[in-house]
């Protein structure tokens, strides 16, 4: 019997991308294994760069600077629970609920060497195109049950370790879901070279990252929205599809609380935010923190990215000075 569905006595949900079926594991129990092996071999911390602070950190411990191409983190697990052998995808920001109900694990066909299924966890971004689907790796924890902290420091070999574990232990055909793909490393002295490199690309690229030479670090800033006019913000859900009321900080007299006020509506310019949002905000009781930035044309603060480590929002009286100060710019 298919691995798949010995884990449901019904059919499995699924989605599609290009046509190809990723199945929904609803099996808790399966699940929790999962996650568990994440979590505990979960060593990487993905930060928005906010300020000089962090550029200056990134330029004294030498991290390795890459293309920051379009598309979501995602964690690329292969692994044997409850006795099946199992590939999948977990998106990162899931791991930071703590409902195991609201984390989605997509299991995929790829077909890889059994010596993988000890354990080997990828942390990259899932890009999808009109043509092509892929999984851009940027780094890993665990390979073959072996943890990288220890036994492969230096990026660079990690990077060669990755490379010849796709060559040789994976197998790719027209049932694979997707590829893997490795980046170029290159030194912060590279920049001018990679960004060159980045003009020319014809994939979608918002920026640049910046990796650890061990394992662990990353940070990464996009170039689509100006920084100095941005936010965090909260989001929540309304009865209606697109509308999600827009929160920002107020005073409270107790300095263990947090209040907030709803300054307004949030704006939704397209299909790709609007999809974005209701994978992210689903819980109407919940006020989910997101950068967002503030576009003319609409009059409205527009969520940009979910931020679930960083939940304290905005005050409401920076976020007037934010629109005071591009008001007055704009004259």
């Amino acid at each position: 019997m298919d691995a798949i569905n010995k884990l449901y006595l019904k059919k499995p949900k699924q989605i599609k991308i290009n046509n190809k079926c990723l199945f929904i594991v609803d099996n808790f129990i399966l699940k929790r294994d999962i996650i568990n092996y994440i979590q505990k071999n979960n060593v990487f911390k993905i930060n928005h760069i906010c300020s000089k602070h962090e550029l200056d950190y990134i330029k004294d411990n030498k991290f390795k600077c890459l293309p920051n191409i379009g598309g979501e983190f995602y964690y690329y697990v292969i692994y044997k629970a409850q006795h099946i052998y199992h590939t999948c995808l977990i998106r990162y920001n899931d791991l930071y609920t703590n409902n195991y109900n609201n984390i989605k694990v997509y299991s995929i066909k790829n077909r890889v060497s059994e010596e993988l299924y000890k354990g080997t966890i990828f942390l990259g971004k899932l890009v999808i195109t009109e043509d092509s689907t892929f999984f851009y790796i940027i780094d890993s924890s665990v390979i073959m049950g072996n943890n990288l902290k220890h036994t492969t420091k230096k990026i660079s070999n990690r990077n060669k370790l990755i490379s010849s574990i796709i060559k040789n232990n994976f197998k790719f055909d027209d049932m694979s879901l997707m590829k893997l793909k490795t980046p170029t490393y290159y030194e912060q002295d590279k920049l001018p070279k990679l960004y060159k490199k980045i003009q020319k690309s014809d994939i979608d690229v918002n920026g640049i990252m910046f990796v650890s030479e061990e394992v662990g670090t990353i940070y990464y800033f996009k170039t689509e929205i100006d920084t100095k006019y941005s936010a965090l913000l909260g989001i929540k859900k309304t009865a209606i599809t697109d509308v999600y009321d827009i929160y920002a900080r107020v005073y409270s007299k107790h300095k263990d609380e947090e209040s907030y006020k709803r300054i307004g509506i949030a704006g939704i310019p397209n299909s790709k935010v609007s999809l974005y949002c209701q994978q992210i905000v689903t819980d109407a009781n919940k006020i989910y923190p997101f950068i967002c930035w503030h576009s003319d044309k609409f009059n409205k603060w527009v969520p940009f990215e979910y931020i679930p480590n960083k939940n304290k929002l905005t005050n409401i009286k920076d976020v007037d000075k934010i629109i005071n100060k591009k008001n007055f710019s704009a004259h």
